[in-house]
């Protein structure tokens, strides 16, 4: 952790105000960051995604197609929730985070998984 010092002929007070404006710089830059990675890994999803919806389901098993399309349906519904979240530019929680990171590992898992084996 760094370590901030203030000098000059300021007062108590005008440091302690002038402390919080830098907390206040950094932790919106800090989010300004963290956000900016979540809009980075969003796109990623998207764009897998995307040829994930493309890849086709007729080569399964009934039992495969099923699991296919539940798998895409999920990866979806969480793609959808993580784009709200983001897009209502709130504050994000390390939950919402978690969902933003975890469509997208899904999402590349599957898509993985897909070129790997031709299903799923």
């Amino acid at each position: 952790m760094e370590t901030i010092t203030i000098e000059g002929d300021l007062t108590a007070e005008e440091k302690a105000e002038t402390m919080a404006v830098m907390m206040l710089n950094f932790r919106d830059e800090t989010e300004r960051q963290q956000r900016s990675e979540m809009e980075e890994a969003l796109s990623l999803t998207e764009s897998i995604l995307t040829r994930v919806q493309d890849l086709p389901s007729s080569g399964f098993s009934n039992w495969g197609r099923e699991r296919w399309m539940n798998h895409k349906a999920d990866l979806e519904q969480r793609y959808q929730k993580a784009v709200s979240t983001l897009e209502s530019q709130g504050p994000m929680s390390e939950r919402t985070i978690d969902d933003i990171r975890s469509a997208f590992h899904m999402a590349d898992d599957l898509h993985r998984s897909y070129l790997r084996t031709g299903e799923y």
